[in-house]
């Protein structure tokens, strides 16, 4: 979460999953209080005084806000999931997640295409993507204009994917999709500025740039990689 001088990154994968938080202030890491929920695979946006971390692990709903000291547990998801994607409004008081995987439980849930909403104190669902995936990635700072790029696709299928999608604060559009399918990459930027890059499988170094209207693509990471925070 937060600009490139101004950094958080926040649980992840040890192994174990950790709750460890570290602020980055453009040139070292110093670590702060963690999380609440140990997690890997979650989802997690803002600025370092404002933030929101939820979903991951196997299928956690638990979401945990971000006031620039301590972290709170909020109201959860409606539907737990890992490998989601979310973009928030800048800060912890709006946000849209999105897509991700729920191991299906008496129920057909698996890769899902649903969109929950946040407005500062509960979740609600909304507008579904259009193309169900896991392990995609999203454009952050606002709640009402955000890309979902790329990710995987469950069976029958299987396959990761170039698709995107816009949205507007209420539905999903597809629009131009990147020119190497991936899933497990990194993006940065807003709409209608955005770059994408590395990825699995197996694992890039592509990266693309979005100018509003197509992806284009530009130098490549020094190192093939995937599953970034970004």
């Amino acid at each position: 979460a937060g600009p490139q001088t101004a950094a958080q990154a926040a649980a992840g994968f040890g192994p174990p999953a950790v709750g460890n938080v570290e602020h980055y202030d453009g040139s070292s890491w110093t670590e702060t209080t963690d999380v609440n929920t140990a997690r890997t695979a979650a989802t997690h946006g803002g600025i370092q005084t404002s933030s929101l971390i939820t979903g991951g692990s196997t299928a956690l709903a638990v979401t945990e806000e971000w006031n620039g000291s301590a972290w709170t547990e909020v109201n959860d998801l409606n539907t737990g999931r890992r490998q989601l994607a979310m973009s928030t409004n800048g800060n912890a008081e709006g946000a849209v997640a999105f897509g991700g995987y729920a191991p299906p439980t008496g129920g057909p849930v698996g890769y899902t295409n649903i969109t929950e909403t946040w407005n500062g104190s509960s979740w609600t669902e909304a507008g579904d993507l259009n193309t169900s995936r896991a392990a995609l990635t999203g454009t952050d700072a606002s709640s009402t204009a955000a890309l979902a790029i790329a990710g995987y696709r469950g069976p029958p299928t299987a396959d990761r994917t170039k698709f995107v999608e816009e949205w507007n604060g209420s539905a999903w559009t597809e629009i131009a999709e990147v020119n190497t399918a991936r899933f497990n990459a990194g993006a940065s930027g807003a709409t209608p500025s955005a770059v994408l890059f590395g990825g699995s499988n197996p694992d890039y170094a592509s990266t693309e740039q979005w100018d509003g209207s197509s992806w284009t693509e530009v130098a490549d990471l020094a190192d093939a990689r995937a599953g970034f925070a970004s």
